[in-house]
């Protein structure tokens, strides 16, 4: 009960702060307005599959390859670029070198994609392409065993609309800019949680109000998770709120899976505070540390795609972007709306909590060392 009572101060200390509030819920909403806005044109549907390119191996000459060749197409139609590779070995090791997006084998047996974890969602696209070309692919053998006179209609249709409009197996195949930014400066603004966290804790101390509350019968631990847990349901109201604005005045595009966005999102913010209030033990001084951690902000936000995206812009790049947990956030999220591929929720979600853990076990330390 305890924890809940230091919870429900920090949330009112947080709300007094008319600055924070408009910082915290304004402050994304415009960006998305602009930056969606002005930026449209970038996010047109003429580069809907810019810079994706697939090398293939075709091992036999059967009925999937064929089939495979009439989608090809298709394919270099609507802007991505097939190559044929002759060896296995070529084709692993132009995914590895970034130089193309994934690399498919077809035998008799089937289809086996591989694609760089640097791909990101153009390597979703591609799966899903692959996928729903496997699907067409299996009902068309299943008519030919079932009824074989039917095939002569289904031969005649070669254009493979079906596929091309079902790519993401979803509304969308992706992104336009107000469905980029919506996602992006939501996990741009969570980042400023990190404030809070701040706050939360050096509030105290330049209030002189620490002692007073350490000499209260609550121990130090429960102080310190009460207030991280304070911030972290001020955040999922400021998530909440960001989401519904920009889905149902914006028309920003959130999929079929809103409850694991949010749930993405309230991890960061988890990762965030208690990145603040971990760093308030190491650099007392509130204004260098305010600094601090709005550049650093800046520069994870810039490494996670915040900004633009920076897929296409070569290995090296895709290398150190690897290092902001943002990437992987934003990564997971996208993921989920376009494609409905939880493969990346489940590491977006361990890397912040781990780095929470490593700040939560910073700040009990110095709470510790902290004297009435």
């Amino acid at each position: 009960m305890s924890v809940l009572i230091i919870a429900f101060k920090s949330i009112k200390q947080t709300f007094r702060n008319k600055k924070a509030l408009a910082m915290g819920l304004l402050f994304p909403i415009v960006l998305i307005f602009i930056l969606g806005t002005v930026l449209s044109g970038a996010f047109s549907d003429s580069s809907t599959f810019k810079n994706i390119n697939v090398a293939y191996l075709e091992q036999d000459n059967g009925y999937l390859s064929k089939g495979f060749d009439g989608f090809i197409d298709k394919g270099n139609s609507i802007g991505i670029k097939y190559s044929k590779v002759q060896t296995e070995e070529e084709g692993l090791k132009a995914v590895k070198n970034g130089k193309s997006t994934g690399f498919l084998e077809i035998n008799d047996k089937g289809m086996k994609l591989y694609k760089s974890d640097l791909a990101g969602i153009q390597g979703s696209v591609v799966e899903s392409l692959m996928k729903s070309f496997l699907q067409r692919y299996g009902a068309v053998m299943e008519i030919a065993r079932v009824n074989p006179g039917a095939l002569d209609e289904i031969n005649n249709n070669t254009s493979y609309e079906g596929l091309v409009t079902n790519v993401s197996l979803n509304n969308k195949a992706k992104p336009e800019a107000m469905d980029y930014y919506a996602v992006t400066m939501l996990t741009l603004i969570i980042l400023y949680s990190s404030m809070n966290g701040m706050y939360s804790i050096a509030g105290e101390r330049t209030g002189k109000t620490q002692d007073r509350l350490f000499c209260t019968p609550v121990s130090k631990y429960k102080i310190l998770m009460g207030k991280i847990l304070g911030n972290v349901i001020y955040s999922a109201l400021q998530i909440a709120i960001i989401i519904a604005f920009s889905k149902f005045v914006f028309h920003a595009y959130w999929g079929d899976h809103i409850g694991i966005v949010f749930i993405i999102a309230l991890a960061e913010s988890v990762m965030t505070v208690s990145l603040g209030a971990g760093l308030s033990f190491i650099i007392k001084d509130t204004g260098t540390l305010s600094g601090i951690l709005s550049m650093l902000s800046s520069i994870l936000a810039f490494l996670g795609g915040g900004y633009f995206p920076l897929d296409g812009m070569g290995k090296t790049v895709q290398l150190v972007t690897n290092l902001s947990p943002v990437k992987w956030i934003n990564q997971a999220m996208f993921q989920v709306i376009y494609s409905n591929d939880f493969s990346s929720v489940g590491i977006a979600i361990f890397i912040s909590l781990l780095i929470a853990a490593v700040f939560i076990g910073i700040s009990s330390l110095g709470y510790r060392k902290e004297a009435v």
